[in-house]
């Protein structure tokens, strides 16, 4: 059954060396099958600019993490509330209580409302209805259900000449191409409302390919860049800057990796150890453990593989994160064994848990559920089209909308290549996509430093 909750707190944070005032709201909202019964109840987390008169046209943003099956924990007390958990450099998070909160220096209320929603299932997000499980578990019913909300909330807060924009993580930038589109016109548009634009997505740590098949172009070579960079981080004498050392990595995947990897066993000797040699440089790898895996370097394996020799094991969230080295490499899981997991994640239970829901006046005893695995609830990840296909035609329905994407270095789950083979293989116009780069990984804002220049990247896109 239904119950309508709802918490509010007054604050303020200070911003660039200004006072600003805001009210921090939770509250959820019912989600009907088409009968009108309610399925399940989804919790937002909103922080409304408190002394802004006329709110119409001051955007907002509506932010989510992904998963499938992450609450939007992350990116809410990493990025968007005035408090956020303090990272520091990122690689010095403490494992183990106290951990603290600080003021989000460059928080975006002096640019935007914003708005964390927790899909269903996590966070305080729940289904009501049992029987509709798997209703709900899929691609395009997960969407419907974001765009709802949005819309609801808009409805509560009396914000529908607010220009919108949305941010999303990992699997939310699936959601991201999904709502873009949908909120012009699906059925749940045009029951609740009619057709509406979305003035601008925000992609961090872009997962568009995710559950997708087909690519012409080996993921080796679109990962390679992004080892490079681990290896960069871990090797730097003698590299450069990093930009300029991934960015080689690059040319040299599709001026001589591509094609050798293209050629198969016609490729010659001589020019294949050749290949090896270079990839020996930016993997760290041996040149006859290249030559042995016919120039193959699967990206899943290099945390516990790739600095085994040197007794680590480094994150593939976050390469800049290293535990001691795996005992045995094939029992290891990206998730649960992942460095970069294994310091980040107290940090951000503790953060909201133990300190941010007593600020926001939260009276909810339910666990708030971080992270269930989507997959293991038979996810379903059919489209009508491939997520870029709904992004090209979300841009194409509306030129104005803007595209911002924001890359981690030491992502190596979502990597620079994929960005890059999206930005160049699809229908998207140069002048409305933005490439932002962070020397953090899957999570940019995982560090003080990253986390206030993708805050400015996001106030200026915005803006723009």
């Amino acid at each position: 059954m239904f119950e309508k909750k709802k918490y509010i707190k007054k604050g303020t944070v200070t911003i660039c060396g200004s006072s600003i005032p805001y009210e921090g709201i939770t509250e959820n909202f019912p989600i009907c099958d088409a009968a009108g019964n309610v399925d399940a109840s989804m919790f937002t987390f909103s922080y409304i600019r408190s002394d802004i008169t006329e709110a119409a046209g001051r955007p907002v943003l509506f932010a989510w993490n992904g998963g499938p099956g992450c609450g939007s924990l992350f990116v809410h007390m990493g990025l968007l509330s005035p408090m956020r958990v303090k990272c520091g450099k990122g690689t010095d998070l403490p494992q183990t209580a106290p951990f603290e909160l600080v003021n989000n220096d460059n928080c975006l209320l002096d640019t935007c409302d914003v708005v964390a929603i927790d899909a269903i299932g996590t966070g305080y997000s729940r289904l009501l209805n049992p029987d509709a499980k798997s209703t709900y578990c899929s691609t395009e019913k997960d969407a419907e259900t974001f765009i709802r909300v949005m819309r609801a909330w808009m409805t509560a807060h009396d914000r529908w000449n607010s220009p919108i924009y949305i941010m999303g993580e990992s699997y939310g930038t699936i959601r991201n191409a999904l709502v873009a589109e949908g909120m012009f016109y699906t059925p749940v548009a045009d029951t609740a409302g009619g057709p509406l634009h979305v003035s601008g997505v925000i992609m961090l740590g872009s997962a568009l390919d995710y559950g997708q098949e087909g690519f012409p172009i080996p993921r080796d070579v679109l990962n390679l860049p992004s080892i490079a960079a681990a290896n960069w981080y871990w090797h730097p004498d003698g590299k450069g800057r990093l930009a300029d050392y991934v960015q080689e990595c690059e040319e040299f995947c599709y001026a001589a990796y591509l094609p050798a990897l293209a050629q198969g066993h016609r490729l010659g000797e001589a020019e294949k150890r050749q290949i090896a040699k270079k990839l020996s440089d930016y993997t760290g790898y041996s040149v006859e453990k290249l030559l042995e895996d016919d120039l193959k370097v699967d990206i899943m394996q290099y945390p516990a593989r790739g600095m085994a020799h040197e007794g680590r094991s480094i994150g593939i969230y976050d390469s800049r994160f290293a535990l001691e080295k795996v005992k045995d490499p094939g029992t290891y899981d990206y998730f649960t064994d992942d460095a970069s997991n294994v310091f980040s994640m107290p940090v951000f239970t503790v953060g909201f848990n133990g300190l941010w829901k007593k600020e926001l006046g939260i009276d909810i005893e339910e666990e708030y559920v971080e992270l269930w695995n989507g997959a293991e609830h038979g996810w379903n990840f059919k489209t009508q089209r491939s997520p870029m296909r709904s992004l090209e035609n979300a841009m194409h329905r509306n030129p104005n909308m803007k595209l911002m994407f924001g890359v981690g270095y030491f992502d190596m789950l979502t990597t620079i290549g994929w960005v890059h083979y999206f930005v160049n293989h699809y229908d998207l116009p140069a002048d409305k996509v933005f490439q932002s780069y962070y020397e953090s990984g899957h999570m940019p804002y995982l560090s003080d430093s990253a986390t206030m220049k993708l805050e400015e990247d996001i106030k200026n896109f915005i803006r723009a």
